[in-house]
């Protein structure tokens, strides 16, 4: 039900970037990018852009949008308790490899940005994947989902690129933690939105029935 073909294609390419990962495949390319992208210049603009997909921004993000549920519909929305769940499941996913495939990250980085998963004995220091790049490709996938506005939802996409391009700019993350990561926040989004849509049809069949 859930694994749709756009799923199956995600779910594939995660495969093959965690086994190329894994088997230390992408060390040159990661080199290479990071040797062209990497910015030694303490650059404010895109530490401001990194911290807004930091787990704190999206923790403010979050109880935004339930205290507008509460504020405009008395009760908690399908599509925010979606987006918790899509959330969840990504930064999930990202703590599993994070811990499982112990990447360090690039020599060089500077942790310029509070993060609460430091927290997480030594999950910090590993760098494939991007929890940052998760969490904005997982907003952005999601909403993308129910929101109509084509202005609204290009300017939240042209935000997840350029969270990804500020984590490689920073020289936090290798080019392949930020691909990986950005393919979880969109299976995140995908598979979250169906479940939702499933239970949602589920229940108003039921209630259908039951009313007969």
């Amino acid at each position: 039900m859930f694994l749709t073909n756009k799923n199956i294609i995600l779910l594939s390419l995660l495969l093959i970037l965690v086994i190329l990962e894994a088997s230390g495949c992408t060390s040159y390319v990661n080199m290479e990018v990071y040797r062209i992208v990497f910015s030694k210049v303490n650059e404010d603009v895109m530490v401001l852009i990194s911290f807004s997909a930091s787990l704190e921004a999206t923790v403010i993000y979050i109880v935004f949008l339930v205290l507008k549920d509460f504020y405009c519909k008395r009760n908690l929305s399908e599509n925010t308790l979606g987006l918790i769940s899509a959330l969840a499941l990504s930064m999930t996913t990202v703590f599993i490899l994070k811990i499982a495939l112990h990447t360090p990250r690039p020599p060089e980085s500077i942790n310029q940005t509070l993060n609460l998963a430091s927290l997480v004995d030594g999950v910090n220091a590993y760098a494939y994947p991007s929890g940052h790049v998760a969490r904005a490709a997982t907003i952005a996938g999601y909403l993308s989902k129910y929101v109509k506005n084509k202005a609204l939802l290009a300017l939240l996409w042209i935000w997840a690129l350029w969270v990804l391009i500020s984590r490689l700019i920073l020289g936090l993350h290798w080019f392949t933690d930020v691909i990986a990561s950005l393919i979880i926040g969109l299976l995140s989004a995908n598979i979250s939105y169906e479940i939702r849509d499933y239970l949602h049809n589920t229940y108003y069949e039921f209630k259908r029935k039951l009313l007969r």
